[in-house]
């Protein structure tokens, strides 16, 4: 088996208890087989993951635990489970909600923005898109 780079990684921004958090997952590539996702806040790493695969494992395979691995801590994310690590970490910064928040953008907001541009702008696929993107 020839050597191979480092599989491309996965990035997402998400929102949560009204702070910004980025997760990242990247593979080590086969000198050093491991995959690690990072959840940040401004530069600071709240959480870490990492797992140790087998260097000869076929890429898609990679990619697939890369998939499964950036999902989960998105969704823990979502469902609380570094509330704990984001209090200790982040306890006084401005615009971090209380645990169990789900506040949501001002419904006259919401409503002025699609009054204004007609909803949520479309890609030529049809999906839905920022308007960062257009």
């Amino acid at each position: 088996m020839g050597k191979r780079s480092p599989i491309l990684g996965y990035n997402h921004n998400v929102r949560y208890r009204g702070l910004v958090f980025h997760v990242q997952t990247e593979d080590s590539g086969v000198q050093s087989p491991h995959l690690f996702t990072h959840l940040f806040h401004h530069g600071v790493i709240v959480s870490t993951r990492k797992l140790e695969y087998d260097a000869g494992s076929a890429e898609e395979s990679i990619r697939s635990l890369m998939q499964a691995q950036h999902k989960a801590v998105l969704k823990d994310l979502k469902r609380g489970s570094f509330d704990d690590k984001i209090d200790s970490y982040l306890g006084g910064t401005p615009g971090l909600l209380p645990r169990g928040s789900t506040r949501r953008p001002n419904a006259r907001v919401r409503r002025s923005f699609r009054r204004r541009w007609g909803g949520w702008p479309r890609s030529p696929s049809g999906r839905r898109r920022s308007r960062r993107c257009r």
